[in-house]
């Protein structure tokens, strides 16, 4: 049984506020495991929070939230060997807040930021560490232009923005962390008519600067490293 139960109050017609409690439950499974049989994840959320909708369609969500759980799969190294093991306890609480909308005519932005206070809370190695691969702080900001029906076009739109993760523990006991980074994306989208039917033509950039970043770590010898400059090129055809 995993419950979950909410209510939402709705304070003017473009306001509103909500509160919501929920569990979880996942199975952990790793042929790695130190100890033998892994015990499930289980945990409790807590959220309160709010949304307005602003003048021209903007709207704002900010939330408040507390998130314990027991259980958590980590890794380590045991005797040059990478094993599994489960934290006893964890938790992560914050504050998140979303903006999404047309700022101007033709004009749309979407940007979010959040603040995390993650760590083991029970645990006989690792209690008061830091979660591992988790920021503190995280923000995305993206900017998206319509230039309407220009060049041939039927619409033409083009955006770019920037994500942003703070610097994260590379492993449970903190022993290295990774290098906060700042990658930057970048996207056209052109519409038009093929003997009238809809075409559109979308090119996708990537980490436009080719910045090198990581993006998690299982330990000092184990590091993802994200996506480097990469362009992807899409048709989509409507009928």
């Amino acid at each position: 049984l995993v419950p979950r139960a909410g209510v939402v109050y709705k304070v003017t017609p473009d306001a509103s506020v909500y509160a919501s409690w929920s569990q979880s439950f996942r199975p952990n499974s790793s042929i790695s495991s130190y100890l033998g049989a892994l015990p499930p994840e289980e945990g409790d959320a807590y959220e309160v929070g709010g949304k307005v909708e602003l003048a021209g369609g903007l709207t704002a969500t900010a939330a408040l939230f507390d998130l314990r759980k027991r259980n958590v799969l980590y890794s380590e190294v045991v005797n040059g060997l990478t094993v599994n093991r489960t934290a006893g306890a964890v938790r992560s609480r914050g504050f998140e807040l979303d903006v999404a909308g047309e700022v101007a005519p033709g004009w749309s932005v979407i940007g979010s930021y959040s603040l995390l206070d993650a760590q083991v809370t029970k645990d006989p190695l690792y209690q008061g560490n830091r979660l591992a691969n988790v920021a503190r702080s995280t923000a995305s900001l993206f900017v998206t232009h319509d230039l309407g029906a220009v060049l041939g076009s039927t619409a033409l739109r083009v955006g770019g923005g920037a994500r942003y993760a703070g610097k994260r523990a590379g492993d449970a006991a903190n022993s290295f962390y990774l290098p906060s980074y700042v990658v930057a994306d970048a996207f056209a989208a052109y519409d038009t008519d093929v003997h009238g039917t809809p075409v559109t033509f979308q090119v996708n950039v990537k980490n436009i600067f080719d910045k090198t970043y990581y993006t998690s770590a299982v330990n000092n010898l184990g590091v993802a490293i994200g996506e480097p400059l990469q362009a992807v090129f899409q048709t989509r055809v409507s009928f």
